[in-house]
């Protein structure tokens, strides 16, 4: 009975474990995660009590970043078609209710082009598809 328990306990928590693929990448309170669904990752920030502010609806599929700079790719509804690219700066002043104009997007391809060049933003360096 003993070995039956812990194997049925084994095996609750490697479904479990499998059903939350959590956080892909940090950066200081920065972070990009998924709950529930690989599918659905997110990109937020790391408020108090352990909450995540959403700043980037799915699906992030990639990030990269500078001292300065944090810039995002998504694909709207997993749209590969229609990349769609997201930046902020690190040191700004996070507004924890709302997160709103945090992160500046969504910018074209084009857009996101103008902006590193103009900004100096960081490569996309890390891919999550």
């Amino acid at each position: 009975m003993y070995k039956f328990l812990r194997t049925i306990v084994c095996l609750i928590s490697v479904v479990l474990s499998s059903c939350d693929p959590g956080e892909r990448w940090s950066s200081g309170n920065y972070v990009v995660y998924a709950i529930d669904d690989s599918e659905l990752i997110k990109f937020g920030v790391q408020v108090g009590g352990g909450g995540i502010q959403g700043l980037v609806r799915p699906k992030v599929v990639g990030i990269g970043e500078d001292p300065k700079w944090i810039v995002i790719e998504r694909h709207p509804n997993g749209d590969k078609t229609r990349p769609e690219f997201y930046y902020l700066e690190k040191l700004q002043v996070i507004d924890q209710q709302s997160g709103k104009d945090v992160a500046h997007g969504p910018l074209s391809q084009g857009e996101f082009n103008q902006k590193r060049v103009e900004l100096k933003l960081p490569p996309i360096s890390e891919r999550f598809d």
